[in-house]
C-alpha cells in the first residue's frame, strides 16, 4: 500500500487545503478530508473519519486506515481534491 500514495500530491492537497477549506479551530477542512499542521512545523495530518495520514519531514509518512476499502477512498478523495482546485 505504501507505493500507492504519492507524498508531493498529499503536500499539494495539504496546501490546497489551507487555501480554499474552511478554517477550524486546529485544523482546516475541504471535501470531506482534515488538514491539521502540527506545532514543530514539519508534520501534517491529513484524515477522513476512516483513514489518517501523517506527513513528516523529508518525504516519510504513516497512514493508518480501516481496511483497504477506506484506503482507495482516501488516496480516491487526495485525487480528486488535487483535480478539483
Amino acid at each position: 500500500m505504501k507505493n500507492r500514495l504519492d507524498v508531493r500530491k498529499a503536500l499539494r492537497v495539504c496546501d490546497k487545503a489551507t487555501r480554499f477549506g474552511r478554517k477550524g479551530a486546529d485544523n482546516y477542512e475541504l471535501d470531506g478530508l482534515k488538514v491539521r499542521p502540527h506545532f514543530d512545523g514539519y508534520t501534517v495530518t491529513v484524515s477522513d473519519p476512516q483513514t489518517s495520514l501523517h506527513l513528516h519531514f523529508h518525504n516519510r509518512y504513516q497512514i493508518h486506515s480501516e481496511d483497504g476499502r477506506a484506503m482507495d477512498a482516501f488516496i480516491e478523495r487526495l485525487d480528486l481534491i488535487d483535480q478539483r482546485y
